[in-house]
């Protein structure tokens, strides 16, 4: 990240003042219990570890635990094992949910599963009143779980939010009537525009899948328009002077290349704008709100924890 913004800076000099603004302080790691390792059956590595950091980055609360698409229950389970609670854990998935209970069996904790589509079922019973957590709810999931939390004046919450475009409407609506950048859903992709996490092995099995796919690609450049002039129903003319499209294709492409960069350089900046959008949401609707990073970013680029406490 600092290499793209010396790099831009003599063209953007303004620039140089996004690191700064967009760096979050480290949550405070609260020391936690041994945990049974049967507790982690079935738990990929690197999703470990990021469960692993955001249960020893959310403080306890006196409130029953709601864990909010949980999929299998990982969070959950790790929660009722290090803080010996019982935990109701909600996910769509019916499969995903009986696949968490046997976990929870198979591992003696408290955890209950609900198969509940949050978004368009009844989900006030369980919010109210709880700590509500979630890991990587996408979109419209952490986006609806934020206003019901507040309508329902829930007394804690703790959110890693995740693929902030997902559910969003072409023009994103905030959650601050007054801010008046426009965004549509296209500009929230770029907020996880990363492969950070990505493996080496799937980053090969990318560039190979890319290989394969132009590999497949017949011809010329005036092969290749007529397969999608064809494919799209467009009617070409009988004489295409097809090395100039080329030369501008190639043109065109070393430009989008480098206009991606200037992109890059506001990605965090624009999640972040995303996560203080709903922070000063739950602000004025009466919650103590702290943003931090609950991991370092090669564990998960999607480090931020927004936790929020109802004031009395």
């Amino acid at each position: 990240a600092s290499a793209l913004f010396t790099l831009l800076a003599p063209y953007l000099p303004e620039l140089e003042e996004i690191p700064a603004l967009s760096c979050l302080e480290r949550g405070v790691s609260l020391s936690h219990a041994e945990v049974n390792p049967h507790v982690e059956w079935g738990v990929p590595g690197r999703k470990g570890e990021q469960i692993a950091a955001f249960v020893a980055a959310v403080e306890e609360y006196n409130a029953p635990l709601l864990e909010w698409c949980g999929g299998k229950g990982h969070l959950g389970r790790r929660l009722a094992a290090e803080r010996q609670q019982a935990v109701v854990t909600l996910e769509w998935n019916a499969q995903l949910c009986e696949a968490g209970r046997q976990l929870a069996a198979r591992t003696r904790m408290e955890q209950h599963f609900s198969p509940v589509d949050v978004l368009h079922a009844e989900v006030d019973h369980y919010l109210a009143g709880h700590h509500v957590v979630a890991l990587h709810a996408c979109g419209e999931l952490h986006r609806h779980l934020v206003r019901r939390a507040v309508a329902l004046h829930v007394p804690a919450l703790d959110v890693a939010p995740c693929c902030y475009y997902h559910g969003a409407p072409e023009a994103y609506q905030p959650f601050n009537q007054q801010l008046q950048l426009m965004l549509s859903r296209d500009d929230l992709r770029l907020t996880v525009t990363e492969t950070v996490t990505a493996a080496p092995r799937e980053v090969a099995l990318r560039d190979r899948e890319m290989a394969w796919k132009l590999g497949f690609i017949p011809g010329d450049c005036g092969q290749f328009c007529r397969l999608l002039a064809q494919r799209e129903g467009v009617r070409l003319p009988g004489e295409v002077a097809w090395q100039e499209y080329e030369a501008y294709g190639w043109q065109r492409q070393r430009e989008t290349m480098r206009l991606s960069l200037v992109r890059q350089a506001f990605r965090r900046a624009l999640e972040l704008w995303l996560v203080l959008d709903m922070a000063t949401f739950l602000e004025q609707s009466s919650y103590e709100v702290a943003l931090t990073t609950f991991c370092p970013r090669h564990v998960t680029p999607r480090n931020i924890l927004l936790s929020a406490r109802r004031s009395l």
